[in-house]
C-alpha cells in the first residue's frame, strides 16, 4: 500500500512540515495544497546578513501580520553599522533596538 503526503490530514502535514529546514519548507511553498505549511515552516527560522534584506522582511513580516509574523521564532542577525557612500559610519543607524 502507498500513501501520498498530499492525501494526509493538514495536522500530520504540519507536524512533518515542522521537522524540516526552513529553505527545504521552501520547497514545498510551491505546492497549492500545502502553500500555507510550508510558508509557516520556511518563516519561523530567518537568518537576515545585511541592512537592505532586514528592512524588506520587516516590511514583508508587517504586511500580514496574522500569517506571517506569528510564526516567526528564530531571527538571526548579522548586520553592522551603516555605512554612508564616503565610508563614513553611522553609528545611532547601526544599532538595533528591540522593545
Amino acid at each position: 500500500m502507498s500513501l501520498e503526503l498530499l492525501s494526509l490530514d493538514d495536522d500530520v502535514l504540519d507536524h512533518v512540515a515542522s521537522f524540516l529546514h526552513p529553505l527545504n519548507a521552501l520547497a514545498l511553498y510551491r505546492s497549492k495544497r500545502i502553500h500555507i505549511i510550508a510558508l509557516r515552516q520556511a518563516l519561523a527560522t530567518l537568518f537576515i546578513n545585511n541592512h537592505s534584506l532586514f528592512f524588506r522582511m520587516v516590511d514583508y513580516m508587517l504586511a500580514d501580520i496574522p500569517n506571517r509574523l506569528h510564526h516567526l521564532r528564530d531571527l538571526y542577525l548579522f548586520i553592522g553599522p551603516i555605512v554612508d557612500e564616503f565610508n563614513h559610519v553611522d553609528e545611532d543607524e547601526g544599532e538595533l533596538n528591540l522593545i
